[in-house]
């Protein structure tokens, strides 16, 4: 009998599942008429499964057979660990104490360790960013191409270029507008125009560090006054600029 209440609860619980998907998809629709038909049959299919569970607790016995294993089993646990707790209690401040005596030196042996590590060892550089990486994999130096000349392959990749104000120049920039471009020399003689986020005033000479994506475009060496170790080079839509080691 208790397995029956338990099936017909659980067909109850699937129905009414069932009709409240019915009953959301015909509000979806604005039929509110059957919407509110599905929701009386949720209602009603509810009812059915809380007596049918109420049904089941009722009507749900565990067999004597069982119900003796579990006495003596309980009595038989409760025994063992009366018996075990005392053992147990003791076992633990050995444990404890051992341990403390094992911490003791080994903490002293750690810390003369951490004195006698070299500073350089533990100041450790910082990892590279993106864009360092890709300057690395992508140098710009004397015959680099940081420019997209049949496939896109530089345009949007994160990028970081180092060195000394050359000049300003207005060239056409990301929307297709002329903009202010820096032109920064390298120490490897290379010329990359740099487009600076918002207005930055900058002296020739100036040290810049600049990190952001490369544009993709390409920029003829004779249109940028200024001498270069390439014929066409790349540019930058700088996001992040430091001007002599302040950032702007």
């Amino acid at each position: 009998m208790d397995t029956l209440f338990f099936i017909l609860s659980g067909l109850s619980a699937i129905a009414i599942l069932i009709f409240v998907l019915i009953a959301l998809i015909h509000f979806g629709r604005k039929n509110k008429l059957k919407g509110k038909k599905q929701l009386m049959f949720a209602g009603a299919s509810l009812v059915v499964m809380i007596v049918s569970f109420t049904g089941f607790l009722f009507t749900f016995e565990v067999p004597k057979e069982e119900k003796i294993d579990v006495l003596e089993t309980v009595a038989k646990s409760e025994e063992e660990s009366s018996t075990n707790t005392s053992d147990d209690t003791v076992n633990k401040e050995q444990t404890v104490n051992t341990e403390n005596s094992q911490k003791q030196p080994q903490a002293t042996k750690d810390n003369q360790k951490e004195e006698t590590k070299p500073k350089t060892e533990q100041s450790k550089p910082n990892t590279l960013t993106k864009g360092e990486k890709n300057a690395e994999l992508n140098p710009a130096k004397p015959g680099a191409m940081l420019y997209d000349k049949t496939e896109l392959k530089f345009k949007g990749m994160e990028y970081y270029f180092k060195g000394e104000v050359v000049g300003v120049k207005s060239l056409e920039g990301l929307f297709r507008d002329m903009e202010d471009a820096l032109l920064i020399k390298n120490d490897q003689g290379y010329v990359l125009p740099v487009f600076p986020p918002y207005e930055i005033d900058v002296n020739i000479g100036d040290t810049v560090e600049a990190s952001g994506p490369l544009s993709g475009d390409g920029y003829a060496a004779s249109d940028l006054g200024v001498s270069n170790v390439v014929g066409m080079t790349g540019a930058m839509n700088a996001t992040q600029i430091s001007v002599n080691g302040e950032l702007q």
